[in-house]
């Protein structure tokens, strides 16, 4: 079971999914140390030509995108959260109503359009 699991985060940590083939399966052995950033829109993929999003200094680290996935996707996939309020893809749409049988309707309602909001 252990040589299991260490197989199984060995593969899922350095397979990637390369567009420009199509969305094919790569191992590449290095990916696991590239880290994910949420800001930046570079990320790996197959051209001969390609160069690097930008001169890199020696020992700087180098981040890439692991797509643009919430919080709770990133914590599943990869183990990780980014910081509090530096992932701008950690959003949902949430929509609530009131039902007006509900004892407390009225004051419920009172409380929105206080805030600016409707039933």
């Amino acid at each position: 079971m252990e040589t299991f699991k260490w197989s199984f985060c060995i593969l899922f940590s350095r397979l990637i999914r390369l567009p420009s083939l199509n969305k094919r399966v790569a191992l590449v052995p290095w990916a696991d140390i590239l880290n994910h950033s949420c800001g930046v829109e570079t990320f790996l993929d197959y051209d001969k030509s390609s160069q690097a999003d930008r001169p890199y200094q020696p020992g700087e680290q180098v981040f890439i995108s692991y797509e643009k996935k919430s919080n709770g996707e990133l914590l599943l996939s990869y183990g990780f959260v980014p910081k509090e309020g530096t992932n701008p893809s950690d959003s949902a749409d949430l929509s609530v109503s009131l039902n007006k049988t509900d004892v407390c309707y009225k004051e419920k309602l009172e409380v929105l359009r206080k805030h600016g909001l409707s039933a």
